[in-house]
Parts: C-alpha cells; sequence; structure tokens
C-alpha cells in the first residue's frame, strides 16, 4: 500500500491536534509498513547494488539518503563504485545525506583504518564534489565472520576507535546494526552512549532500548530505481547543521520560535544560538526557516544592526523570529571566530591570548565563541585548540 494511505489516519489526527506531520510530497514509495508514532522523517539507504536511481523524483518521495561510501579498511578498491555519482545527486537536488561503511574489523587497528577510509570519503564529498553532510556516519555493525567474532569489549573499541576518528574531525557518528546484533552482540555500555539505527523486518519496530531510527524493509518500492531499497523512519532528530529544516512542515497554529530552533538542530542558551555549521550562508538560514514554517518571518543583522540576507553567518549577528505575531531575538555565536568574520583564522586565537592578557575585551558572544573546546571558560587551551584547527590538527564542533 502507499505511504499516504498506510498513514492517513495518523496524519488526520496529527493535523487535528496541531502537531508535526510528514511532508505531503512523501507518497510514491510503496510495500512499507505504517509509520510508527513520532516519526519525523522518512529515507532509504543505498549502496552501488541499487545501480542507477531517478534522484530528482525520489527528492520528492523522501527527506534524506543514507549513502554507502565503502566498506572495510582504508582501500581505494573498497570505495563504494556509485558513491560519488549519489553524491553529487543528492547535491544537485538538495536532498539531504548521511554515509555509512560496512564493517569487516576484527581489531582496533581495522576499525580505525575503517574510519580513516570513511572519513577519506567525506572529505572528498565536501571538499571536491560541493556536498555537505545532513546526518551522522553510521558504522554498520552485521558482519559474522569478522566482527561476530569478537567479545562485547572488543566490539565496543572497534566502534569506539571507528568513530574517534570521524568526531575527531567534526563529524557526528552512529550505529547500524540488526535488533538481534543489539540485543546479543552490542551489550557492551559504550553502546549506550551512541545514535542507534535499528534494522528489524517487520511491522513494527520491537527493540526495548532508546534508538534514533528503524530501517523497517529492503523491500519498499518506487519507479524511481529499477531495485528494492532499504526504507528508514527517523524517530529522533539526527539531522545536523540547518538541514533537519528539511524534515518537517508545522501548522500555523501549533509552531512556536522555540520549537522553529530546536528543528534547525541549533541551541539556544539565554537568546545565544550556537550550532550553526561554520560556513553556513544568511540565505540558507533564511530559507531553511521559511521551509520549516511559512508562518515565520526571519530577519537577520549584521553586528551593525543593518538587516542582511548574503554572506555568512557570524559570531555577533543577529535573528529574529516573528511566529503568530511573538518575537524574540537570537544572538549567533560560531564557536572559533571570536572576531565575527565567520571565519576561523589567525586573528581569532590572537584575540584571545589578548584577553588572557588583559589587554582586550570580549563581548558575551565573543567569549562563547572563544570557548573553543567547550570547557565553560576562554584560557589557554581555547588558544591551542584554535591554533591547532588553522594547522589541521584539532577540530572545533559547534
Amino acid at each position: 500500500m502507499s505511504i499516504i494511505k498506510s498513514i492517513e489516519k495518523k496524519i488526520i489526527i496529527v493535523l487535528l491536534t496541531c502537531l508535526i506531520v510528514l511532508p505531503s510530497c512523501v507518497f510514491a514509495i510503496d510495500n512499507v509498513p505504517d509509520a510508527p508514532e513520532g516519526t519525523i522523517a522518512v529515507g532509504v539507504d543505498i549502496s552501488y547494488h541499487n545501480g542507477t536511481i531517478d534522484f530528482e523524483q525520489l527528492a520528492t518521495e523522501v527527506n534524506f539518503v543514507i549513502l554507502r561510501c565503502g566498506y572495510g579498511s582504508d582501500y581505494t578498491s573498497q570505495d563504494d563504485a556509485n558513491f560519488e555519482t549519489y553524491v553529487k545527486a543528492c547535491v544537485k537536488y538538495n536532498i539531504p545525506f548521511g554515509v555509512y561503511l560496512y564493517s569487516y574489523a576484527n581489531t582496533v587497528a581495522k576499525g580505525t583504518s575503517e574510519g580513516e577510509h570513511a572519513l577519506r570519503l567525506v572529505e572528498q564529498a565536501e571538499n571536491e564534489w560541493g556536498a555537505t553532510l545532513s546526518l551522522p556516519v553510521f558504522y554498520d555493525m552485521e558482519d559474522s565472520g569478522t566482527l561476530g567474532t569478537c567479545d562485547a569489549s572488543t566490539k565496543a573499541k572497534i566502534a569506539q576507535a571507528f568513530c574517534t576518528v570521524l568526531e575527531d574531525a567534526g563529524y557526528t557518528t552512529g550505529i547500524y546494526a540488526s535488533k538481534y546484533w543489539w540485543t546479543t552482540y552490542l551489550t557492551d555500555s559504550y553502546f549506550d552512549t551512541v545514535i542507534k539505527w535499528v534494522a528489524q523486518y517487520n511491522d513494527e519496530c520491537t527493540y526495548t532500548g532508546s534508538y534514533s531510527m528503524w530501517q523497517c524493509t529492503s523491500s519498499a518500492t518506487t519507479s524511481a530505481a529499477d531495485t528494492t531499497l532499504d526504507y528508514n523512519y527517523m524517530i529522533e532528530n539526527i539531522f545536523v547543521g540547518t538541514s533537519s529544516s528539511s524534515v518537517t512542515t508545522t501548522t500555523t497554529s501549533s509552531i512556536s520560535n522555540a520549537q522553529i530552533i530546536t528543528n534547525m538542530g541549533f541551541v539556544n542558551s539565554n537568546s545565544y544560538l550556537t550550532g550553526v555549521l561554520l560556513g553556513a550562508t544568511v540565505q540558507s538560514v533564511i530559507s531553511s526557516i521559511s521551509k520549516a514554517s511559512s508562518a515565520t518571518t526571519v530577519t537577520i543583522k549584521d553586528a551593525s544592526s543593518t538587516a542582511i540576507t548574503l554572506g555568512t553567518v557570524s559570531t555577533g549577528m543577529t535573528m529574529t523570529l516573528t511566529t503568530n505575531n511573538v518575537s524574540n531575538t537570537y544572538t549567533f555565536v560560531i564557536r572559533g571566530d571570536v572576531n565575527g568574520d565567520g571565519a576561523i583564522k589567525s586573528i581569532d586565537y590572537i584575540r584571545i591570548k589578548n584577553y588572557i592578557m588583559g589587554t582586550k575585551t570580549l563581548t558575551a558572544a565573543q567569549k562563547l565563541a572563544a570557548d573553543a573546546n567547550k570547557d565553560g571558560s576562554v584560557n589557554s587551551r581555547d588558544y591551542i585548540r584554535i591554533k591547532n584547527y588553522i594547522m589541521g590538527t584539532a577540530s572545533i564542533t559547534q
């Protein structure tokens, strides 16, 4: 049956109660179970096995795609043959995407190499193909002949080794496994700390632990693909940066400025906003919020209080959201961008050094931006973190 039929009753209930609903454009993929309560997005995961995909059509049917970037250790021969093609198609048709790498590791060293494999391809996608990851980098743990031979502690160490490589480079990570693996093999306490993507081909997911995404079938059908596809329901918002704006549409009566901030993936602390991706444009933020809520007016001003629609979001800029006649103003904070030019450069760590020496002052927003390691204070460790970031030996997460 089609998705619009399978969740028709839920959509009616949601509209009546003024809650978030799935986009009405998602309707043309068949042979999937009903959407569970709380679903905020639907998507497919694909690899070269799926062959040629009509991404223009797929963009009207899903909210996101997870692409296999490769498998095993860091050898170019083990890159997914269609990864570049798929990435460029997602960019062309503005489809939010994440990636996964299939693991054959049975040692921690191999877990690290697999992390380096994923990182190489993710960085190539961003630096050469114009992409920006909108979802985590997932580690696919299901191979019984390799990972399956390791004890629970070693599996956890392998997973942590993979994730550390990506996280140190500033990427969000997650783990994919079947319900059986989650309940039988991935039992170390480390796995309680990760984003979980659970595979169970069933009418409902019966995994009793917490999880963010459910892969419900490998038999979804659409005219956008010649093969069947793996289909997924996102239960918790795991979009990164501003990409979550493409997830939901919200009725005028139910949306609030606070909800918009949360849906965007930003973090609001006393009207200071962190979580905005370094390099995000003013235009993209305005566009994303406008798509998320047609009831909201967005005004972004630069440090001189001039309304702008172009340029890069930087520390000290303000954003005013007006929804249902309620207005709230927030100040952007880009960690590492201390001087407010939207970039992280030597002038930023010099500004911190002068602040520590007492020869320069910082505004409240600048102090938050200067706290590059997020320990709640501005000190020499932040100076070093920014300097090392510029040299390419450290990361700064927003």
